[in-house]
C-alpha cells in the first residue's frame, strides 16, 4: 500500500503523503515551482497533488491549470495531468494518491467533476461521509473515520479529490469540501522567516473540529516585481535547505503544541468510529517545491515509521 506494507491497515488519515505544491507547475522561469512533471512525480513516489484550477481563456467551459491567472503559467488542460493520473492509477493498483484542487476561477463542482469524467478517472474516486460520530471534550464533532489505505484498494477506490470551493455533496459527491476535512498551515513564508503551524485555514479564528487531516505547507517565496505588481515567487536556490530532514523536521516539531489541542486520525477505518481509538496526529499532506531536491521522501518515511 503505497509502497509499504505496513500502511496497509492505517487509516487513511493516519498516513503521511510526499505532496508537491504546484504540481503543475514544472517550468523553468518566475512560476515555477516543480521540476519534473506530474507523471514523473507520481512515478517518483509523490502522492498528492496540488492543481489550481481556471477556465480557459478560449473556452471558459474547459478547466485549465494555470498558476494564479493563465497569463502568468498556463500548463494547459487540467485533462493532460488528469489523464496521466488516471493512466498512473491504472498501471499501480495498489496506490492511494490524493488531489487538493485550489478553484482559483470559482468553477462550479460540476465543471470540475466533468474534467475527472472525461478521462476516466472519476472511477477511482472515494466518497467519504461528511458526519463524524466522535466527540471532543468540548462538544464539537470530532476526527472524521477514514478507511484504512487496504480498504480503499480492495474497493479500487483509490483517488481522493478535495477543493477549496465550490464543492457540493449532493451533486458530485467525491468532490470534498476541503475544510470540512482538513485544515492548512500557513503558506505565505518568505524566505528567511520561520514556519508556523498555526491553523490559517480555514481560518484562524475556527478550530478545524472536524478537520482530521493536515496540509503542511513547507515552501519559501520571494517578492518580485513583474508587470508593475508584486508577486511571490519560488526560491529554487533555496531548495536543498528548506527541504532538508532538519526544516521538516524542525517545522514538525513546532506542530506537536499545535496537535495536542486538535481530535487526531481514528483507527476505525470503516466510517463508523464504534470502537475506534485516537491515533497520533501526523502532517498528512507534507507539500514541498522542487521535491526532488532535499529530504522529503526521507522526512514522510520517517514520520510513517517505515524504512526509507
Amino acid at each position: 500500500c503505497n509502497g509499504y506494507a505496513e500502511l496497509c491497515d492505517r487509516p487513511y488519515s493516519a498516513v503521511v503523503y510526499p505532496t508537491t505544491h504546484n504540481s503543475y507547475a514544472s517550468y523553468a522561469g518566475i512560476a515555477g515551482n516543480q521540476n519534473k512533471d506530474i507523471s514523473i512525480q507520481l512515478q517518483d513516489g509523490i502522492r498528492a497533488l496540488q492543481l489550481d484550477f481556471l477556465p480557459s481563456s478560449n473556452d471558459t467551459n474547459v478547466v485549465e491549470l494555470c498558476h494564479t491567472q493563465c497569463l502568468f503559467l498556463d500548463a494547459g488542460p487540467a485533462t493532460l495531468a488528469l489523464r496521466n493520473i488516471t493512466t498512473f492509477l491504472n498501471n499501480n493498483p495498489r496506490e492511494v494518491v490524493t488531489i487538493l484542487i485550489e478553484n482559483a476561477g470559482r468553477l462550479g463542482v460540476q465543471q470540475m467533476a466533468s474534467a475527472f469524467e472525461e478521462v476516466g478517472l472519476d472511477k477511482y474516486a472515494w466518497t467519504q461521509s461528511s458526519s463524524g460520530s466522535n466527540s471532543t471534550s468540548n462538544g464539537s464533532s470530532g476526527a472524521l473515520d477514514w478507511p484504512t489505505l487496504q480498504t480503499m484498494i480492495d474497493q479500487n477506490k483509490r483517488l481522493v479529490v478535495f477543493t477549496d470551493t465550490g464543492a457540493d455533496a449532493n451533486t458530485v459527491s467525491w468532490i470534498h469540501a476541503e475544510y470540512t476535512y482538513a485544515w492548512e498551515t500557513p503558506w505565505q513564508t518568505i524566505l528567511g522567516e520561520q514556519f508556523s503551524c498555526v491553523v490559517d485555514r480555514p481560518s484562524t479564528s475556527a478550530q478545524p473540529a472536524l478537520g482530521s487531516l493536515q496540509v503542511f505547507n513547507h515552501f519559501v517565496y520571494q517578492n518580485q516585481q513583474f508587470l508593475s505588481a508584486q508577486y511571490q515567487i519560488s526560491v529554487p536556490a533555496s531548495a536543498n535547505t528548506t527541504n532538508s530532514l532538519e526544516s521538516l523536521q524542525n517545522h514538525y516539531d513546532s506542530c506537536q503544541a499545535v496537535y495536542a489541542t486538535l481530535p487526531g486520525p481514528t483507527s476505525g477505518g470503516s466510517g463508523n468510529s464504534t470502537n475506534s481509538t485516537v491515533l497520533p496526529r501526523v502532517p498528512n499532506f507534507v507539500a514541498v517545491d522542487y521535491y526532488n531536491v532535499g529530504d522529503l521522501f526521507r522526512f514522510v518515511a520517517e514520520v510513517n515509521n517505515v524504512t526509507y
